[in-house]
């Protein structure tokens, strides 16, 4: 997951209120919606970074690039098929970004009108999931590894993206998501409850994993500041958790509203306010809290749509990608 680059005053934000009535929250305010915006692209997309409220870039398959300097008016198609499958990119600034595919990393310090491959690694089957850059220069990539992609790694840069190395000895399950509120502190998590966090820039890691039964598969993290962050899994009976205290300790969410719903990704933008998107179960669906994630409003207006990332850029505007060339724009009328 990206570090919260648009800070912590973005507070006040409006969310769908349409919902179904098995869907219950307390919450009755309509600020806003989701809508779909044209991609110009079928590929499936499936990540989402905007710097700032209008520069921001998408990936996805079959190499594909899409970038705005206008706030998703417009998106400007920059693909290139010979990157493959590209599964997760990361911007520090307007200029200086890198995304990754199966097992390659791609550099630009010029926007994303060009792109360096600095790093291959042979994951011997496996595959490259989340990165992260916290500064110019230090960089953090996860996934897993081996013919089943089930043995996890971090490998981390200190120059940019020129030359990587594991972190550890430590042989871990499949690792999927990274979360940074600054250079020095973050947290990991992936599959068998794990889940990881480190205070000094990522040189080492320590377990503070979630020992609950059968062990969650966790797909998504985030942290807001030192205290405030959410886990999501994939299995539909143990979704998602929360922690208040730096993740010493975690609290199950919104069991009643997510029963049947693995979560795919999340974003939020203070202690309160943020966004879901959840695997197969009752549908794929976006909902939205008020409340720390306790409970969710979903909206079924838009169908069934598979949402890979989303990101909220700004206190009025958001934006979720997904399956099928699938962009969605959040705003407040």
């Amino acid at each position: 997951m990206k570090m919260v680059i648009f800070g912590l005053s973005l507070v006040i934000i409006g969310f769908v209120s349409r919902c179904n009535d098995n869907h219950v929250s307390n919450i009755e305010e309509e600020f806003g919606e989701w809508s779909i915006a044209e991609s110009g692209v079928s590929s499936a997309l499936f990540d989402v970074d905007f710097v700032d409220n209008l520069t921001g870039w998408i990936v996805g398959d079959s190499g594909t690039v899409l970038k705005t300097t206008n706030n998703g008016l417009s998106w400007h198609n920059l693909s290139d098929t010979s990157m493959g499958r590209l599964y997760a990119l990361d911007f520090i600034d307007p200029l200086n970004g890198a995304m990754i595919n199966n097992n390659r990393i791609f550099r630009t310090w010029d926007g994303g009108l060009t792109w360096s491959q600095p790093y291959v690694r042979d994951l011997q089957g496996g595959y490259y999931i989340d990165i992260v850059f916290v500064n110019n220069l230090i960089g953090f990539i996860v996934g897993g590894e081996g013919p089943t992609a089930s043995s996890g790694f971090i490998i981390r840069t200190s120059d940019g993206g020129e030359n990587w190395a594991r972190v550890g000895t430590e042989i871990y399950p499949r690792l999927s998501a990274l979360s940074f509120i600054n250079e020095r502190q973050g947290w990991i998590c992936g599959d068998g409850g794990t889940l990881l966090s480190t205070l000094d820039s990522g040189k080492t890691w320590i377990h503070g994993d979630i020992l609950v039964s059968p062990n969650p598969t966790f797909t998504s993290i985030q942290f807001v500041d030192n205290n405030f962050g959410w886990v999501g899994s994939r299995d539909d009976w143990l979704g998602f958790y929360r922690t208040e205290d730096g993740g010493t300790t975690w609290i199950q969410q919104s069991y009643e509203t997510l029963l049947g719903r693995g979560v795919q990704s999340f974003f939020f933008i203070d202690s309160m306010i943020g966004s879901l998107s959840t695997f197969p179960g009752a549908g794929f669906e976006i909902g939205n809290t008020v409340d720390g994630g306790k409970s969710w409003n979903f909206d079924e207006s838009l169908g069934v749509l598979r949402i890979y990332s989303i990101i909220l850029s700004s206190v009025n505007n958001g934006w979720a990608v997904g399956h099928n060339g699938a962009i969605l724009n959040y705003s407040v009328e």
